[in-house]
């Protein structure tokens, strides 16, 4: 009889981990053909998705092995050689367990995402997808019915939102169409667009949410007044708008070391005519204003706009690893200047923070003592009858940690919805200490 050494992968966060974490499998034929140099063999266990997948190659190890002499009746006669297996090397992560947990409680039931990450190095602290799945299934026997509502649940829950949904970004695309307009020098801080309620362009008008009377910049974030941005936008015009909106990322990876991340995309003349062959209309870039029309984007993207306006510019690369083997990974921590002048960021930030602390504001639910929160509410459109989006993305000034955060509700309903989720976040947050 040979007694041997086995391992099994456990997985103690359960959901709150799943979509980071990824699982680990027996390798497929598909991986198999594409690993196989690596030194995978049919009976190699491999990662699948999250951090599993992007750092097999460091968590994986050596395999060991037996070669055994046997006689015709297959017992062991002798032992030829010995090949000793070698761990893999550890690994550890930006990501805080107790955010985890915080985020995945505040989830439930819903469908949606949400993120935190350090805005002043990129670092993510937290990001979770709902729904979930319990990755301990996948390393589990006699779990496979479990396994089979996984795939086939139309609720998706193997789909990491953060990353690799895509849905209209709604209001919270206001942000970086203001820093464009005040970088182009269209608008000043003290422009001023009258708001009666709608906006009418070849006969058609397009609506506002309410009559907001005279606004300028920081007023249009307060009050996210639709009317405002449809000015802007005529004035800008979509080439010039894509060309500020590229300087954010959007329509582009994040680089984000996690597999299977969208890019999104932007919307635009060259777009819609690759896609159908349509021509662009006027009306179609006041939709791209308001966050609407063809544009998608993930949640991730917003969170790193997000912290780039904060930052006055500056963005940051997002990540999940922190060192591997015990040695610090510092490929991911540089800062990268945007091509947007610094001073364009200033009335924007104002606006965000009075979305905050004006009693008009829009997350005004947020004005937390002793907290400083920024941020942009969204409510985005959706077709059929289904629920609206709600967003709302913001960031955090704080002596112990600065973050740029966001929180998604598929078909949450109004951004306040979001808002509310945004407050238990940051309130949990501080009661463990970490803001």
């Amino acid at each position: 009889m040979i007694i041997q050494e086995g391992y099994r992968r456990s997985y103690p966060l359960g959901v709150s981990s799943a979509h980071v974490l990824g699982y680990v499998g027996k390798v497929n034929r598909v991986r198999m053909d594409r690993s196989k140099e690596y030194g995978y063999s049919p009976q190699s266990i491999i990662g699948y998705s999250g951090v599993e997948e992007f750092y097999d190659p460091y968590l994986k190890g050596v395999e060991g092995g037996l070669q055994i002499e046997v006689n015709s009746r297959g017992q062991q006669v002798r032992l030829l050689s010995l090949k000793e297996p070698a761990k893999g090397q550890d690994i550890t992560l930006t990501i805080d367990s107790e955010i985890q947990q915080i985020a995945m409680a505040l989830l439930a039931e819903t469908k949606g995402a949400i993120i935190i990450m350090d805005r002043d190095n990129g670092e993510i602290l937290g990001m979770t997808s709902a729904p979930a799945y319990d990755p301990n299934v996948f390393v589990s026997s006699g779990r496979e019915k479990e396994l089979s509502r996984l795939f086939s649940s139309p609720f998706a829950p193997l789909l990491n939102r953060a990353i690799k949904g895509l849905f209209p970004p709604g209001s919270v695309f206001k942000v970086p169409i203001a820093v464009s307009a005040m970088d182009s020098k269209k608008i000043t801080a003290h422009s001023t667009f009258i708001c009666k309620g709608h906006y009418t362009l070849g006969g058609r008008d397009f609506g506002c949410t309410h009559v907001h009377g005279p606004q300028d910049l920081v007023q249009s974030l307060i009050h996210s007044c639709n009317v405002y941005y449809y000015h802007i936008g005529t004035m800008l015009g979509v080439d010039v708008m894509n060309k500020y909106l590229q300087q954010f990322g959007f329509g582009q990876l994040t680089y984000i070391d996690l597999p299977y991340e969208e890019a999104g995309t932007l919307a635009g003349r060259r777009q819609r005519y690759q896609r159908t062959k349509q021509q662009w209309y006027a009306g179609d870039t006041l939709n791209v204003v308001i966050g609407q029309g063809d544009t998608l984007v993930t949640p991730l993207q917003l969170v790193r706009m997000m912290a780039t306006v904060a930052n006055n510019g500056v963005e940051v690369h997002p990540h999940v690893i922190r060192a591997i083997g015990g040695t610090p990974v510092e490929h991911y921590h540089f800062r990268r200047a945007v091509n947007i002048d610094s001073h364009a960021f200033d009335e924007v930030q104002k606006g965000l923070r009075g979305a905050v602390t004006n009693y008009a504001g829009t997350a005004s639910v947020l004005n937390m003592d002793q907290l400083y929160v920024a941020g942009k509410t969204g409510t985005a459109q959706t077709s059929g009858e289904q629920e609206h989006h709600a967003w709302f993305v913001g960031y955090v000034k704080n002596a112990k940690k600065n973050i740029a955060f966001c929180v998604f509700l598929e078909h949450g309903g109004s951004s306040q919805n979001a808002c509310l989720v945004a407050k238990e976040l940051l309130s949990g947050m501080r009661e463990k200490g970490i803001l």
